[in-house]
């Protein structure tokens, strides 16, 4: 069930990165390209910079329970996207660092 969660939030991921808006009249935030971009490779730097740590990690506290701390810390992030990116970009950020540390 874990690995099928995990695949299905990997598949709302990709999407989710290809729905940012470009200029439509009717968007909510009207975000700049750079901070756009900044958004969406902030997931990546998350992913890339937590590999070795979370790997460490999940040696010492045993791979259940890290995988379902990880799994619920991401899909919380992907539900409070809505309100985060209300807030301020640079939360935004933060949000999309954290949900690629999880991946």
């Amino acid at each position: 069930m874990g690995r099928q969660i995990y695949h299905y939030h990997r598949w709302i991921e990709a999407v989710s990165n290809c729905t940012f808006p470009r200029n439509f009249p009717n968007q909510v935030i009207r975000w700049s390209k750079q901070t756009r971009g900044l958004i969406l490779g902030s997931f990546y730097a998350g992913y890339i910079l937590t590999q070795v740590a979370s790997g460490i990690i999940g040696l010492y506290i045993g791979p259940r329970i890290f995988y379902s701390f990880i799994v619920c810390l991401s899909s919380l992030c992907t539900i409070l996207v809505p309100i985060i990116a209300k807030l301020h970009p640079s939360v935004m950020v933060l949000s999309r660092i954290i949900m690629g540390a999880a991946q």
